[in-house]
């Protein structure tokens, strides 16, 4: 039997464990939200954090601070097309619409350049969602919010930690956002927080929180978290700095070995950018390839190696963020050229800050196994 036959063919698989996780242990402090406050203030700036049940939450808080007295009726936000789902429900649950905007090639977010031929006279905030821990293109974005007047969100959920230059995300915006979930710093969705560049908009967004609570306007937000999920979050926040570390060691070991693999590449990033790594996201390219992405995750699994396809979902494809927009040409399939090849080219692999050299060694591996079994021998070289 052939070393470089695929599991999925009946070969044998590159590796057959599981890989480790870290669940850091809570510390058992008795006020744990006060403390997760203190340690999220000093990764976004030392804004100060107002503590939400969801990410939900803290995005229909943030929408509702942002826009102040418009009626939501005539309001319409600017999001990523991908990354942009939870932004999206929270203003479409406060009545606003939501415009989808094309994404740069290179990192998956937000397209400055579609952003600037897209803002429309309704539009009035932007949400920036760092992709798979890579940090948007903010100077560029900034330049074009502040030419229109546009409020920026940040979400960190997914880029805690990552930086432009000496500035870190959840820095340029207005208003920051963060919602714990699978493989962010913080884990549980059940911790979100709110963190305002102005210090006197904490307690106005402190008022809003405990008006939502108490009227329930906004149908999706959870019952408070209790106290374990933010004793872990206070752990895992802690544990943070070792935590991306192990990441971004891991990420470029794998980024170094994976050099050479025809179609295959990582997703690009200048020496200006310091990663977030929520996942090692590769980009296969289709043109070199004779199987689906799909086909490639399952593959890769069969080998040991946990792979998923990257985007599962876009919101120019979403009918009840489309059907709101009506005929506008800036909602047309042909303005996301972008984000629809990047939907069908793009693989994500889970990181933690206990993979070892060992690790990232199965998994390329695994990788230069399936490419070989995957190229396209008829494809221009």
């Amino acid at each position: 039997m052939s070393e470089a036959q695929l599991a999925l063919d009946g070969g044998a698989p590159v590796r057959v464990s599981p890989f480790a996780t870290s669940t850091p242990q809570p510390d058992g402090r008795p006020d744990p939200r006060s403390a997760v406050a203190a340690a999220l203030s000093e990764w976004v700036g030392g804004r100060t954090p107002v503590l939400c049940g969801s990410r939900e939450e803290a995005y229909a808080l943030a929408l509702r601070h942002a826009l102040g007295s418009r009626d939501p009726a005539d309001v319409e936000i600017a999001a990523p097309t991908i990354g942009g789902e939870a932004a999206a429900r929270a203003a479409l649950a406060l009545g606003m619409r939501v415009l989808p905007i094309d994404v740069d090639a290179d990192t998956a977010n937000v397209s400055a350049r579609a952003l600037a031929a897209s803002v429309g006279e309704r539009t009035r905030a932007l949400v920036v969602a760092h992709a798979f821990g890579h940090p948007a293109t903010m100077p560029d974005l900034m330049r074009i919010a502040d030419h229109y007047g546009l409020a920026v969100i940040e979400d960190v959920s997914a880029s805690l930690g990552a930086a432009v230059g000496a500035t870190p995300v959840g820095t340029f915006g207005a208003i920051t956002i963060l919602g714990g979930g699978p493989g962010h710093i913080v884990t549980s969705p059940e911790v979100a927080a709110v963190l305002p560049a102005a210090p006197t908009d904490v307690a106005a967004l402190e008022a809003a929180r405990d008006d939502l609570a108490a009227t329930r306007a906004h149908p999706a937000a959870p019952a408070a978290a209790d106290d374990s999920a933010w004793r872990l979050a206070l752990a895992e926040l802690a544990n943070a700095p070792a935590e991306l570390h192990g990441r971004r060691q891991a990420a470029w070991h794998l980024a170094y070995e994976l050099r050479q693999v025809r179609g295959v590449s990582s997703m690009h990033h200048g020496r200006s950018i310091r990663h977030g790594y929520d996942q090692y996201v590769l980009r296969i390219r289709s043109v070199l390839w004779n199987r689906s992405l799909e086909e490639t995750a399952a593959a890769l699994a069969a080998e040991g190696i946990p792979a998923a396809v990257a985007v599962a979902s876009m919101l120019h494809e979403d009918q009840d963020v489309i059907a709101p927009l009506g005929d506008d040409e800036r909602a047309q399939p042909e303005r996301f050229n972008v984000a629809r090849q990047l939907a069908t080219e793009l693989l994500a692999i889970p990181l933690t800050g206990t993979l070892t050299s060992r690790d990232m060694d199965d998994v390329a591996h695994a990788i230069r196994k399936v490419a070989a079994a995957s190229q396209r021998v008829d494809a221009p070289r």
